[in-house]
């Protein structure tokens, strides 16, 4: 027997195909907001650790960076005691040169 489909039953059966695509659509949205609600999870577990190791790693450089520092201070000084060094040797080397003309030549030529 043949079965007569009434426009009744056409709306049915699309309210019924309706209703199904809302309830798959709110099931994907469930699952989404769940996979995006995990990843937000992860990435503040993953900042914080970041932020953790941050701050390690600067209490861990904080003394190299003082060293650096002091080490810049010392070449600094050891610059200026090398200029200075540096201004002694030729006044030593003037002064070895005035010490020979006297012992070689008498004394200064303006106290003859």
């Amino acid at each position: 027997m043949n079965t007569v489909v009434t426009p009744q039953d056409k709306f049915e059966l699309r309210q019924v195909a309706i209703e199904q695509k809302i309830d798959d659509h709110i099931l994907e949205s469930q699952q989404y907001r769940e996979q995006n609600q995990e990843m937000f999870v992860k990435l503040l577990q993953s900042t914080k650790a970041n932020t953790d190791s941050i701050g390690d790693l600067t209490k861990a450089t904080a003394g190299i960076v003082e060293v650096y520092v002091a080490s810049q201070g010392a070449i600094k000084v050891g610059t200026a005691v090398g200029r200075f060094v540096k201004w002694c040797t030729g006044l030593a080397i003037v002064g070895v040169g005035f010490k020979w003309v006297w012992d070689h030549l008498g004394g200064p030529p303006f106290t003859s």
